[in-house]
């Protein structure tokens, strides 16, 4: 099967939650705290999945991990 490079593109814009864990250099599960709390981008459901705009996820380090939304659940 032939994939084009918009497709592969567009399938690499999407990253799991272990491949953010890998970019921050923290646990899986710190991820989905601070999704919870507010401090990372949110994620994006695609079916069952959970994935991470990887642009995103890169600027968000590149700022220095500023909070996304004031409060959150505490």
């Amino acid at each position: 099967m032939i994939v084009s490079r918009e497709i592969a593109r567009e399938c690499s814009a999407l990253v799991d939650v272990r491949e953010v864990a890998r970019l921050a250099n923290c646990s899986p599960r710190h991820v989905f705290r601070l999704v919870k709390r507010g401090m990372i981008p949110p994620p994006v459901k695609v079916g069952r999945l959970t994935r991470f705009q990887r642009e995103l996820i890169l600027t968000w380090i590149s700022q220095g991990c500023p909070p996304v939304k004031n409060g959150g659940r505490r």
